[in-house]
C-alpha cells in the first residue's frame, strides 16, 4: 500500500477537479486519504478512477481485517 500511495500523487495530479490530495501513514499497516475536490462531479470521477483502481489492488495484500473500501465523505 505504501508504495502505491507514494506513486498516486502522480494519478491525482492528472484529475482536473481535485485541488488536494494527501496520504497519511498512521501505523505499520494503517494508512488513511483526505482529498478535496473542486465539484461534486469531481470528487465523483475520481473515486471511479485509477487511484480507486489501485487501493483495491493493494489490499488484496492487507489482512481481512484491515480491509476497507474507499468512500465519499460528503
Amino acid at each position: 500500500m505504501l508504495s502505491f500511495l507514494t506513486e498516486a500523487k502522480e494519478l491525482v495530479d492528472a484529475e482536473p477537479e481535485t485541488i488536494a490530495w494527501f496520504s497519511f501513514r498512521l501505523g505499520p499497516r494503517s494508512f488513511r486519504i483526505f482529498d478535496a475536490f473542486e465539484t461534486e462531479e469531481g470528487g465523483e470521477a475520481h473515486l471511479q478512477g485509477k487511484v480507486k483502481d489501485g487501493i483495491v489492488a493493494a489490499q488484496t495484500n492487507c489482512s481481512p481485517r484491515s480491509r476497507q473500501s474507499p468512500r465519499s465523505t460528503s
